[in-house]
């Protein structure tokens, strides 16, 4: 049989902040169009092609000449999804390609993702390798630090260049959860946090 999915967001949002004596009003606008589809082969084996689109503008007004800023990503990532023995295998890659000011970037990444269910499906082990593009907006932005002014540039276009990590997560009878997971992650591009550095959770 066929597989398919589709994801539509939209966000408009908005604020006014003090800038020179005066008021500044800040709009923007994201899109987000997400579509996955392919066949399914003896109820086992998927081969799947998922693909991103996601714009992101942002207009200031209020401080001479308006100012503009945009950015653009459009992704796919084409994978296979089966069983290999007791452990359910995702394996892929992504290619992205931004747009951000004057900058245009096309990348490839890894997407593998592998998982193992024992003890009657109560527990999960699973281990991962991925990177990739993605849209930091304005939104984005002011979540992390609700302090930040226009985020200085508006939208970034930042990567995710590996990200590598395994964990385990389950239940205890019917009201416990628990997960836990380590791994490496190097970005690069990110507004608030532009270094090599190391996760642990």
């Amino acid at each position: 049989f066929l597989f398919y999915a589709v994801v539509f967001r939209y966000r408009d949002a908005g604020e006014k902040y003090p800038a020179g004596g005066a008021y500044a009003d800040l709009t923007e606008n994201n899109l987000h169009l997400g579509v996955s589809g392919g066949p399914v082969l003896d109820s086992k084996y998927r081969i799947l092609l998922d693909a991103l689109f996601e714009m992101d503008a942002l207009r200031e007004l209020g401080t001479g000449t308006p100012q503009r800023f945009s950015s653009n990503l459009a992704a796919l990532r084409p994978h296979v999804d089966f069983l290999l023995g007791p452990v359910q295998l995702d394996a892929g890659a992504r290619l992205d390609y931004g747009e951000w000011l004057d900058n245009n970037r096309f990348t490839v990444s890894p997407d593998v993702m592998a998982r193992m269910d024992l003890i009657e499906q109560d527990l999960t082990l699973y281990a991962a390798v991925s990177g990739g593009q993605s849209l930091q907006s304005h939104y984005d932005v002011k979540h992390v630090n609700h302090f930040a002014y226009r985020a200085n540039l508006g939208t970034f276009l930042s990567r995710e260049k590996l990200r590598v990590r395994a964990g385990v997560d389950g239940h205890w009878g019917s009201r416990l959860q628990y997960g836990l997971e380590a791994g490496y992650v190097s970005y690069q591009g990110l507004p608030l946090s532009n270094y090599w550095h190391v996760t642990l959770a």
